[in-house]
């Protein structure tokens, strides 16, 4: 993912996602699950941005001189829109929904780190606060245990979410904050535990988001 990449992540983009979002449950006559998916990108982003206006103003919540970033909003609206549609998608597409979201959060939060523009908890809250949304409004509307990971599933969505951080890496080495600042050891650190962890939180949600027979 490049800088410009980065930057399409503005309001009209979150407004464009739970349109699409509404859309798909609306196509389906899944109202319900279509406004639980929007909530989540509400939600999610919502209070990424109360976080990190409010944290800064509680007693020993940032360290003395660390800028006000915690939690990423770019990540926070990656992630909950993947997870949105993910909610909102029927059981045979949700397995490729855990294959694009997973891969296209996780690049979206590896190059924020790598480019300077966030700490790595700053990502790693994010993910960690969409997955919470989002395990909590299926759990409200009565989600089902039916998986929609399977082991050749998750392998297809590692190689994906693998295959995303390279071009994110590759592209962001280039930039001069990166040659300069990130070590190659720190890169593959990075990109192993983000990889991971959006990985987990978009299977854990799959695992659990399936819809009851009417």
């Amino acid at each position: 993912m490049s800088r410009r990449s980065i930057e399409t992540i503005d309001g009209a983009s979150v407004l464009a996602a739970i349109a699409i979002i509404v859309a798909v449950g609306a196509v389906r006559a899944r109202f319900v699950r279509a406004a639980a998916a929007a909530l989540v990108v509400v939600l999610s982003v919502g209070s990424a941005e109360l976080l990190k206006r409010g944290l800064p103003h509680v007693p020993h919540a940032v360290p003395a001189g660390r800028m006000s970033s915690l939690p990423s909003g770019h990540t926070a609206v990656a992630a909950s829109v993947g997870l949105g549609l993910l909610i909102a998608l029927p059981a045979v597409l949700r397995p490729l929904a855990v294959l694009a979201g997973a891969a296209y959060a996780a690049a979206i939060g590896f190059s924020l780190v790598l480019l300077g523009f966030h700490y790595p908890s700053d990502v790693v809250a994010s993910f960690f606060l969409c997955g919470f949304w989002a395990a909590l409004v299926v759990a409200a509307i009565g989600g089902t245990h039916r998986s929609a990971v399977t082991p050749r599933g998750l392998a297809l969505a590692t190689v994906a979410t693998a295959a995303a951080l390279a071009v994110a890496a590759a592209i962001a080495s280039r930039h001069p904050v990166v040659t300069a600042a990130r070590s190659r050891e720190a890169m593959l650190a990075a990109a192993v535990c983000l990889g991971a962890l959006s990985l987990g939180v978009f299977s854990l949600v799959a695992s659990v988001a399936g819809e009851r027979r009417r």
